[in-house]
């Protein structure tokens, strides 16, 4: 039951994912006595102790869940900051791979990431534009905060781009996360 409630990363340790098992097989027993109480606990055990044990361990050195999003087939999707600098480190100088900031000028003039171009979202023509690009590259969107880049992650979904990611947090984790900018 529990497996089909969540969907645990590839190299999640065994040992973690047996006792998150048995912590909440216990909680079901004891909680609850009808099927949807047992619904409804299973969601709030899952919420309340899955995730800390999952938080605490993507902290690891070395460990990162965008790593493990990275082993699974999934051309579209959020990576965290740290993991998207070190793409873009080793991308330089990849024509196949390309960064793009989608806020208004005046923002990515008040710093941007270094290569990003600037694809305006507001736009009247902003579809057309990304329409026009190579859909066979690897895309790095952001914005300000993730609402734009989500909802451009989406539109490229359907023009049908092969791969394209977003910044989880977008330029103000990025910053808070104190990597580089130009400015």
């Amino acid at each position: 039951m529990v497996n089909s409630i969540i969907n645990v990363p590839a190299g999640f340790p065994p040992i973690l994912l047996t006792i998150m098992k048995q912590i909440t097989i216990l909680c079901l027993m004891i909680f609850t006595r009808h099927f949807f109480a047992r619904i409804a606990g299973a969601c709030l055990i899952f919420l309340f102790v899955f995730q800390p044990f999952i938080a605490i361990y993507s902290t690891i050195p070395g460990v990162s869940l965008s790593a493990w999003a990275a082993e699974l087939p999934q051309p579209f999707g959020a990576i965290l900051p740290k993991d998207a600098y070190e793409l873009i480190q080793q991308n330089k100088g990849n024509p196949n791979f390309v960064l793009i900031d989608i806020r208004t000028p005046e923002e990515f003039m008040s710093g941007y990431i270094e290569g990003a171009v600037n694809i305006n979202y507001h736009d009247n023509d902003f579809i057309e534009k990304l329409d026009k690009l190579d859909k066979n590259k690897t895309y790095l969107i952001y914005c300000r905060t993730g609402r734009r880049s989500s909802d451009t992650l989406n539109v490229m979904k359907r023009l049908k781009f092969n791969e394209v990611y977003h910044i989880l947090g977008d330029i103000v984790r990025w910053k808070a996360e104190k990597l580089p900018l130009v400015k």
